[in-house]
């Protein structure tokens, strides 16, 4: 397993996507909103490092860290029980996004955030458009 990418809580998200532009040179990937009031932009290096921005608006959501890392992983109920027999505190349970992608959220011993990603895989027949 390895990093997949580092989430970062922030205020105001146009100020740090002009930071990570402008000082450290990393270009803008992607900017979604999932949700009223949450804005996301992902940022790259150009080589494998990646950034993930969050702006959470008026959204509290308990618990969460302000940092955490990004784990991409082959099968999240393995990762589930495997965190779990460890011991680590779950802070949301697996979830299934409408796109299919699962979430699950955790903490490590020093209240650094970790995020688990497994991505949709999809048969090319899903792909073929009729």
């Amino acid at each position: 397993m390895q990093i997949d990418f580092i989430t970062i809580i922030t205020g105001d998200i146009e100020q740090s996507v002009r930071f990570y532009e402008d000082i450290l040179e990393f270009k803008l990937l992607q900017r979604i909103e999932p949700a009223p009031g949450i804005k996301i932009a992902f940022m790259g290096d150009g080589g494998e490092n990646k950034i993930e921005l969050i702006e959470r608006g008026p959204v509290v959501i308990p618990d969460v860290p302000l940092v955490s890392l990004g784990f991409e992983v082959e099968n999240m109920d393995d990762m589930r029980e495997y965190l779990v027999e460890m011991g680590v505190k779950i802070l949301q349970e697996p979830h299934t996004l409408s796109n299919g992608t699962r979430l699950m959220q955790a903490v490590d011993i020093n209240g650094i955030g970790l995020g688990f990603v497994e991505e949709v895989v999809q048969e090319e027949e899903d792909l073929m458009e009729f």
